[in-house]
Parts: C-alpha cells; sequence; structure tokens
C-alpha cells in the first residue's frame, strides 16, 4: 500500500509540473486515526474534469481515481479555470 501511495504522489506532482503552470503547490499529508489524508492544492490553469472525461484527455487523473478506488479510498477533485486544482485522497491506513 505504502508503494501505491508513493506513486499517487508522484503522478500528481507530475501532473501539475506537467499541465498547470503552477507558480505555488500546497501539499499536506496527516493521519487521522486509521485514515490517511493527502491534499495537493496548486494556482494554475484548471480544467474542467468532467469535459477532460468526455474528451478522454487527463488519462493521469483517471488513474489515480483508479489506484485509490483500488486500495478502497476516496478521490476529491475541484477545479476552477484560472485559479488552481486541488486534490483531496483519502485512504484506510494502516
Amino acid at each position: 500500500k505504502d508503494l501505491v501511495i508513493l506513486r499517487l504522489f508522484q503522478e500528481i506532482v507530475n501532473n501539475i509540473v506537467k499541465h498547470a503552470q503552477a507558480t505555488q503547490i500546497i501539499i499536506q499529508l496527516h493521519q487521522q486515526a486509521n485514515r490517511l489524508f493527502l491534499s495537493v492544492s496548486e494556482n494554475g490553469v484548471g480544467f474542467n474534469y468532467e469535459e477532460a472525461k468526455k474528451e478522454n484527455n487527463g488519462l493521469g487523473l483517471f488513474s489515480i481515481e483508479k489506484r485509490v478506488k483500488m486500495i478502497e479510498g476516496s478521490f476529491q477533485l475541484q477545479s476552477t479555470k484560472h485559479k488552481g486544482t486541488q486534490i483531496i485522497i483519502e485512504i484506510p491506513y494502516p
């Protein structure tokens, strides 16, 4: 499970570097009881996630979402054009 979490984090940061044109990234990681929370926010260009799904773009994000579900976690994404994106992942841990 730790390797999956590391790969999730790597893919999120890679997507930001490649696509977001962000000047700031905020990463928060904390554990509460038996849940691990990973939050990544950036101030980049943002996008419409539903449009990306329809157009088959954002495959990296879809694989992140799939991996999170595979380890019984939850995935939330909020993005606003020209204001950035926030991803929150909650995973059972340990």
